[in-house]
């Protein structure tokens, strides 16, 4: 049987991702609680009242410290934000049935594999940033039974970010330089977006990996971004290799298959359907 969603809460609704999924979540019809600095995810009894006064059906938590901004000297903080704050959230939304969607990251595992990993392989986190996301999902497993935990890489958004940037450099016919040496798994919001409605409406519970199929390098997405928009991609450089930031992580979505969820697209076709629908494919590109 299918939850019924009514309202939902995200946190962190200020980030690139919180900002997308709080349009597209409203553009569906649901009622939504944004927040972001006005309710502190590391205070419980911020957490509590705000469950307690609005009891959403749904809350999803995209608060947390950014990866790039994760550095030793804010070690604390980053556990703070991205461990503890998930913690409050599974404690309030346990208290009144609340299902709770954990937004997670491919740094959970290692940046070095050889394959592509499932959600039935072990993390084994080697950054700061990836032990504090794993802890995250530790504190919602233990304590809310019903939680989405959603694994992904390099989502992307027009509104800034990685995405944002290559767009703005198409358009005026700019070079740029990206990373050739890594590698991963680009996935639009839109598929994001997608999935959870589904698995929440569904009924879903667990951990699944939410990204495209196939991978490619950040040049190489780059690359596939000017070829859509009709520029040359030869304006695309690869940067030099850094053997200490390189990274090669590839995730599979074994759970949508053993749940008959929607198969997300290849990364070739998500892209293009994203930019085609910012008016931004070229004609018989």
């Amino acid at each position: 049987m299918g939850t019924r969603l009514n309202d939902i809460w995200i946190t962190g609704a200020l980030g690139y991702l919180g900002r997308a999924l709080t349009r597209r979540f409203a553009d569906a019809g649901y009622t939504i609680y944004a927040t972001g600095r006005e309710v502190d995810v590391c205070d419980l009894d911020e957490v509590t009242a705000f469950i307690s006064r609005n009891r959403p059906s749904v809350v999803v938590n995209c608060a947390g410290i950014r990866r790039d901004f994760v550095s030793a000297e804010n070690r604390l903080e980053t556990m703070k934000t991205n461990a503890l704050g998930a913690r409050n959230l599974a404690i309030a939304t346990e208290s009144i049935d609340t299902l709770l969607v954990q937004v997670s990251s491919d740094d959970v595992f290692a940046r070095h594999q050889s394959g592509p990993l499932d959600e039935f392989d072990r993390p084994d986190p080697d950054t700061l940033y990836g032990k504090s996301k794993l802890a995250g999902e530790s504190f919602v497993r233990e304590l809310n039974p019903r939680h989405l935990i959603v694994r992904s890489s390099w989502v992307y958004h027009a509104d800034g970010g990685q995405l944002g940037s290559i767009i703005d450099c198409a358009k005026t016919g700019a070079e740029t330089v990206r990373r050739a040496d890594q590698v991963a798994c680009p996935t639009s919001v839109d598929t994001m977006v997608r999935f959870l409605l589904e698995a929440i409406r569904e009924g879903e519970y667990g951990t699944f990996h939410v990204v495209d199929k196939g991978s490619c390098s950040r040049s190489d997405f780059a690359r596939a971004v000017y070829r859509l928009m009709g520029a040359d991609p030869a304006l695309v450089h690869d940067a030099p290799a850094d053997p200490t930031t390189s990274e090669n992580v590839v995730l599979d979505d074994m759970m949508i298959a053993l749940s008959g969820l929607a198969e997300p697209p290849s990364w070739q076709d998500d892209i293009r359907a994203y930019l085609g629908g910012l008016g931004l494919v070229k004609a018989g590109a």
